[in-house]
């Protein structure tokens, strides 16, 4: 690569024209997209407000870059698209200690209507696109402020990038 026409580098492209060359991680170089889907129904009885479910696991070391949520017109109340640590510690990153957040991705999401919504997009300038997991994490959706009725669905699917 001809580098003497460039006045800086990305930290990723810093790392190619290094001397020695410097590997790239997978999930900034070279990694594979992963998708990994969900599907939730409420059960009989309905869903409480303040109930905290888990949609799918987020492997260690992987860079989220989008996904969709989509539900059932649950008629009243909202949620909110969340991380918590899969080790159940409280903490979703460890490194520097960072509480669970149940609004990591969406927060106040009207439940009220069949529809759907975007995460962890760069297209959508949606919060924390491109979050790099540094443990095993969930993904989680709390109920707000109202109940969810039986037999509805939220489904949707989250995009990473591993190697």
């Amino acid at each position: 690569m001809k580098t003497d026409l460039l006045s800086y580098y990305s930290d990723q492209l810093d790392n190619v024209v290094a001397k020695p060359p410097v590997m790239n991680p997978a999930y900034d170089d070279s990694g594979k997209v992963r998708i990994k889907y969900f599907t939730y129904t409420v059960p009989t009885g309905n869903l409480a407000a303040g109930s905290k479910i888990g949609l799918a696991i987020i492997p260690a070391n992987c860079r989220i870059i989008g996904g969709e949520l989509y539900w059932a017109a649950f008629g009243a109340g909202t949620m909110d698209l969340g991380i918590a640590g899969a080790d159940g510690n409280g903490y979703y990153e460890d490194d520097t200690p960072t509480a669970d957040d149940v609004d990591f991705f969406l927060d106040g999401v009207d439940a009220t209507a069949t529809t759907g919504d975007t995460f962890a997009s760069w297209a959508n300038a949606d919060s924390n696109a491109g979050y790099l997991t540094t443990k095993e994490n969930v993904l989680t959706l709390l109920a707000v402020g109202d109940v969810f009725t039986a037999a509805k669905t939220i489904s949707g699917f989250v995009k990473y990038v591993q190697n």
